[in-house]
């Protein structure tokens, strides 16, 4: 299993696939509470969604309504 910020080459199904991350159910299984936790989080206050997943770059051009 790789590390986040590496990339890895992986077989499935016989197809290469290039992840950062390979999600397997025991991967999935392991963090669950995790998950569970940042999507009730996300759920509430999507804004804060939107800064999790937006790089510092894309913050200057993108911005909420404040209503």
């Amino acid at each position: 299993m790789s590390e986040f910020g590496t990339t890895s080459t992986y077989m499935i199904d016989g197809i290469p696939i290039e992840k950062g991350v390979v999600l397997t159910k025991e991967y999935l299984d392991a963090n669950q509470e995790l998950f569970t936790k940042y999507l009730n989080l996300w759920i509430l206050y999507p804004d804060l969604f939107l800064d999790a997943i937006q790089s510092s770059e894309d913050k200057k051009y993108f911005h909420l309504f404040f209503y």
